[in-house]
Formats: structure tokens, C-alpha cells, sequence
């Protein structure tokens, strides 16, 4: 995801684990995106939110069975440990904006949301 991101000094770590977290998704890859996020994450969106490792991937699982695929990155700002972004993707065949922040602990996902809004 390139669209002249905004990295602070000291952010590679951060913006490290963005990279891995999109290429995961790109190959439909659940056990490396799990691997990103702490034992104790939380991953909230406005449909429901997920407690812990097991339940985040649960809900991976069930985003990837959307088929996403990122169609246009429209912007990324990362510090040392927080990170948030906005692109538009397609799920299930639909295109929506997508916008979401992660906060890191230990250089892993401890908290993020997500939304998803169908254009």
C-alpha cells in the first residue's frame, strides 16, 4: 500500500508489521495475519467485536471468506505504535471505503477498529 505514507521517525517497526499485515491479506494467509496481534487483542467493528487471539481469528476467517481485495490506497500515517489508514476495497463483490487503526504493544496488534462503508 503506497500512496505516500506518512511514517514518523522511529516508525519502521510499525510500519513493518502494516506491510506484513497487508501482504497476509493479499494471499488469504490467516495464520500470519494472527500471528501479528497479541494474545489479549481486541479488533472492533460496528458489527461486532472480537476478545482475544481465538475470537480475532474467527473474524479474520469470516472477512476472508468475503474475498476482500484492496482496490485503491487513499492514505496511511504510522508512529512508533499507532498506526491507521483508508483505502477502498471489494467485498463480496461490492466496493466500499474502508478506514482502520491499530495500536501496538510489543510491536504486535493490541487493539484495532475497522469499519467498512458500501459506495
Amino acid at each position: 500500500m503506497d500512496v505516500n505514507p506518512d511514517i514518523a521517525e522511529g516508525a519502521a517497526e510499525a510500519a513493518e508489521l502494516f506491510r506484513r499485515q497487508v501482504a497476509a491479506l493479499g494471499s488469504r494467509d490467516l495464520d500470519a495475519l494472527i500471528a501479528n496481534y497479541t494474545e489479549d487483542a481486541v479488533l472492533v467493528r460496528f458489527d461486532r467485536v472480537a476478545h482475544g487471539r481465538a475470537e480475532v481469528r474467527v473474524l479474520l476467517a469470516d472477512y476472508l471468506a468475503r474475498s476482500p481485495r484492496v482496490l485503491e490506497p487513499l492514505g496511511l500515517r504510522v508512529t512508533e505504535d499507532v498506526i491507521t489508514y483508508r483505502s477502498r476495497i471489494e467485498l463480496d463483490g461490492v466496493e466500499h471505503d474502508s478506514h482502520g487503526t491499530f495500536v501496538l504493544r510489543g510491536g504486535l496488534i493490541w487493539r484495532q477498529t475497522t469499519a467498512f462503508v458500501p459506495l
